[in-house]
């Protein structure tokens, strides 16, 4: 009887380990999700930035305006799923 009960208890137990693990592994997933969209907007939008202030001038605008588009791809990027 106590060999069974040990078996059982094994099998709960390491059901129990098993399941809190991928738990966990689902949740630094989805943060780490967050994180990337985050940073994705953030330099979207200093890319857009970026090229604004580059377009005030003549010839930076040579730069700013595909900095400012390449920005806003990544923005949308970001907030899209």
């Amino acid at each position: 009887m106590g060999r069974l009960l040990n078996i059982v208890f094994n099998k709960i137990l390491w059901g129990s380990v098993k399941a809190v693990i991928g738990l966990l592994l689902k949740l630094a997933g989805f943060v780490l999700s967050i994180a990337g969209r985050v940073a994705a907007i953030v330099i979207g939008l200093i890319l857009i930035a970026a090229g604004i202030l580059l377009s005030l001038t003549v010839i930076g605008a040579i730069a700013g305006v595909p900095l400012g588009i390449i920005g806003g791809f990544i923005l949308v990027k970001g907030i899209l799923p």
